[in-house]
């Protein structure tokens, strides 16, 4: 899935949506793409034929609210190559056709089997939606089918087609905020009688997906979000106890930054690693990964796994010496002074080279790579830098 898929996901589902709102539903909410789903949605297509969860993410949870259209495919040929925008419109096109939308609002066992789809598309109180394409896919499975297909997964929150419940509220669109009512902080979007969830700041600076808008081309915001999540996932378990054998404290969510993310594209550019700024710390992998996004989770993937060949005696101590040189890429991702990240990515003949620069620089002779003790339950906790704030899920301190 690139930006364009995502953004047509979007579209064409709140189109689908504001459709209903505008003729006989109420209560019924814009969705907003999700990157988490995104994930789960992967876990379910890759084996070319839908894949029941429990859904997989970096942190081993299952989201049990969340709900899936089932894969369909978009159309029969017999070459690979569509965009995604085109496969998503045609899906999203399918689903649509099951049904059509009526008084008669009540999910029941029947519409499990003929229209499913459908009505999670139109599910009043989802809010989120992430999408997946297994392109190139055999027909039914079949290794000698002539034709191939692209198989689709999405996934909403709230999860829909709860038999019993309605799929949304009979009744006019919203014309006011006050006609929003299912979730608090929400308001009306007047030009699409759709209802939206507005975010408070404290959620904005919480969300481990917010990332910049950068002039860079080469990196996509899917892409920006994917190196911050990761991060920042890891990060999370070493904050509860999931480093080398300590935890640690006031230590922080990083947050995206363009200026980093433009250095670190100068030095993949070159197609090596070159000397590391000094103002700046730098990690660096050539990988064989063919798209991205698998670039993205191999070199993370590799350099957060140094620390688990670290010596006992050496975390133990947990001050950076010489010593840690073969473990430095992990001491980098992990150093507690350090708050900003930014990426770049570059093809080097069959091959990407992945580059991430961070601030404040870690690696530092004779400074603790992190202080350790519990991650913060308060705001108190958080004291690197002022107005932080603790995200008390995360246990990561946040700067404002």
């Amino acid at each position: 899935m690139d930006d364009s898929g995502r953004d047509q996901v979007i579209v064409s589902i709140n189109d689908y949506r504001s459709n209903v709102a505008k003729s006989l539903g109420k209560n019924i909410y814009k969705v907003e793409y999700d990157c988490e789903l995104e994930e789960n949605a992967a876990y379910s297509s890759h084996n070319c034929h839908f894949t029941e969860g429990p859904f997989y993410n970096l942190n081993g949870k299952a989201s049990q609210t969340t709900a899936a259209v089932k894969p369909k495919v978009a159309r029969r040929y017999q070459t690979s190559g569509k965009e995604p925008a085109i496969i998503m419109k045609e899906a999203t096109a399918l689903w649509w056709a099951e049904a059509t939308p009526s008084k008669s609002n009540i999910f029941s066992v029947a519409d499990k089997a003929t229209k499913s789809n459908f009505t999670q598309m139109i599910w009043g109180k989802s809010t989120k939606v992430g999408c997946s394409i297994k392109q190139t896919c055999n027909e039914d499975n079949r290794l000698h089918s002539p034709f191939y297909v692209d198989y689709v997964v999405c996934l909403f929150k709230e999860g829909g087609n709860k038999v019993g419940e309605p799929i949304y509220d009979i009744g006019n669109g919203c014309n006011s905020d006050n006609d929003c009512t299912a979730f608090s902080n929400s308001r009306c979007d007047r030009s699409t009688s759709l209802c939206e969830l507005q975010k408070s700041e404290m959620e904005k600076l919480f969300d481990p997906y917010s990332v910049p808008q950068c002039s860079n081309k080469k990196i996509s915001e899917g892409d920006r979000r994917r190196f911050r999540k990761i991060h920042n996932d890891y990060r999370e378990v070493l904050a509860n106890a999931g480093g080398l054998g300590n935890s640690a404290t006031d230590f922080y969510q990083l947050n995206y930054d363009c200026d980093l993310e433009n250095s670190a594209q100068q030095v993949a550019n070159q197609c090596e690693a070159g000397t590391i700024p000094k103002d700046r710390g730098q990690n660096s992998e050539l990988t064989s990964a063919q798209s991205n996004a698998d670039a993205i989770k191999a070199a993370l993937s590799k350099w957060w796994n140094e620390g688990h060949n670290v010596p006992t005696s050496l975390a133990q101590r947990n001050v950076y010496s010489h010593e840690w040189g073969a473990y430095s890429r992990y001491t980098q991702m992990a150093w507690g002074k350090t708050t900003k990240v930014g990426c770049g990515i570059n093809d080097c003949g069959q091959q990407k080279l992945v580059v991430c620069h961070y601030k404040e620089r870690g690696n530092k002779i004779g400074e603790d790579v992190y202080e350790t003790g519990l991650g913060c339950s308060s705001d108190s906790e958080c004291t690197q830098i002022p107005n932080s704030k603790c995200n008390t899920d995360r246990k990561l301190c946040v700067a404002a």
